[in-house]
């Protein structure tokens, strides 16, 4: 999959499992990704990295993820997939409504995960 080795993915996750994970499911994908611990080195490795795709949770200590996607909005076009634990409607619709490209709730089907990301990328599908 070297098709996708120039894209750069920015996982912004206070969880270290969850954040691992997605680490490891984009690494094996074929994405370069980048990882951030909270909102504050979310933005200093946005700033520095200026990844095509973020994947960004709510709820992050420092500078929460709403306010992570109102700063890339400002500066950027960069794909955003806010993955979060906080799956209310009016939740989802604030995201969207903020600017993100798409929503997802935790727990999420890895799978899927990858294929949204693709989407978010304009990539083609790979046969399973």
């Amino acid at each position: 999959m070297t098709s996708e080795l120039q894209h750069t993915v920015l996982v912004a996750e206070d969880e270290p499992d969850i954040r691992r994970l997605l680490e490891i499911m984009l690494t094996r994908a074929g994405f370069r990704a980048i990882i951030a611990a909270n909102g504050r080195e979310a933005l200093d490795l946005f700033e520095a990295e200026r990844p095509e795709l973020v994947i960004l949770d709510v709820a992050m200590p420092e500078l929460g993820g709403w306010d992570v996607l109102i700063h890339i909005r400002q500066t950027s076009e960069a794909r955003v997939l806010m993955l979060s634990a906080r799956g209310l409607e009016t939740d989802q619709v604030r995201g969207l409504n903020l600017g993100a490209d798409d929503y997802m709730t935790k727990p999420f089907n890895n799978n899927q995960l990858i294929s949204r990301v693709r989407a978010l990328l304009g990539l083609p599908e790979v046969a399973a």
